[in-house]
């Protein structure tokens, strides 16, 4: 598969939180937020990422509706300068994953994740 849509995270604390599965919206910014509480640090305010300890002990649920990330050459083209080596862009909301390369003559990319899911494809959905 091109692309990975794996809706899998482990997290476990045996006492502290619930086994199970969780359809929210989480991100490797969601981290330390989430080890700092762990700890009874005080995450600092202007610190990005939510604390996931809540939803794992089956107290509510994240208050997102998407995530954005970008995908980085190997290797640096040019130290502090992180933007020329932008390889995609990808947004998660609800079911669908969108990939915007960065080379204008590249596909967008649209998946509609239980589509993928229900019947194995990896080819992107037709909008």
């Amino acid at each position: 598969m091109r692309w990975s849509f794996a809706r899998r995270s482990c997290c476990a604390w045996p006492g502290r939180t619930k086994p199970g599965r969780y359809n929210d919206l989480v991100t490797t910014v969601d981290l330390v937020p989430t080890m700092l509480t762990a700890g009874n640090v005080k995450v600092p305010q202007r610190m990005l990422g939510l604390n996931l300890l809540d939803v794992a002990q089956g107290k509510g649920q994240l208050k997102r509706t998407a995530v954005f990330g970008e995908i980085y050459r190997h290797t640096a083209t040019e130290a502090g300068q992180p933007r020329l080596d932008v390889l995609w862009r990808w947004m998660r909301t609800g079911d669908w994953k969108l990939i915007l390369p960065s080379d204008p003559k590249a596909e967008v990319e649209l998946y509609d994740w239980p589509r993928i899911r229900t019947n194995g494809t990896t080819w992107p959905a037709k909008t």
